[in-house]
């Protein structure tokens, strides 16, 4: 009887060697093409990139889309922030990412992708969170603007009434004593 490892790290060991060999030629493709060096040559990459994808059936990705232009994952990122690059760089990175995240979200919509591994790549790659916001709606369906409030006004507005009479005040003596 064998033993199965169930860390996440013995799925890489388990990976078939036809898959890794195939995969390898294929990422090797991208890796060999340096880096572009204008934003046409970059455009023309990215659309290389997806080309490339749909010909070796790989599915598109950030790190997959760093190879192909042979830049980090942080380069990415300040292009996609207009950081170091032209108006029409950052426009470009801005497309390519966008169709990522739109082959993401079409796979988890369509139940390529299990739900945990969706959340998990929208949440990290796209941004997405899990977030909880309480709106007060009056009986007309409109928002209600509660305004700010300090703790006198509460406590002003929960003062008893001069004019209330206060409550006898319980006498538990027999019953202790």
């Amino acid at each position: 009887m064998s033993k199965v490892n169930n860390f996440p790290t013995g799925q890489v060991e388990n990976l078939e060697p036809h898959f890794v060999s195939k995969t390898i030629e294929n990422l090797r493709q991208l890796y060999d093409l340096g880096q572009p060096q204008t934003d046409d040559e970059t455009e023309q990459r990215i659309n290389q990139y997806f080309a490339f994808c749909q010909r070796t059936e790989s599915r598109p990705g950030i790190e997959g889309l760093c190879m192909s232009l042979a830049v980090s994952r942080t380069t990415i990122f300040r292009w996609a922030n207009g950081e170091n690059c032209s108006t029409r760089k950052k426009n470009i990175i801005c497309r390519a990412k966008s169709f990522i995240n739109a082959f993401l979200e079409q796979s988890a919509l369509q139940g390529k992708l299990s739900p945990p591994t969706a959340i998990f790549l929208m949440k990290n790659w796209m941004s997405y969170s899990d977030t909880t916001s309480i709106e007060l709606l009056n009986t007309r369906n409109e928002m209600i603007q509660t305004p700010e409030q300090t703790a006198l006004d509460i406590a002003a507005r929960h003062r008893p009434d001069e004019c209330m009479e206060l409550p006898e005040k319980p006498d538990f003596s027999d019953d202790f004593g």
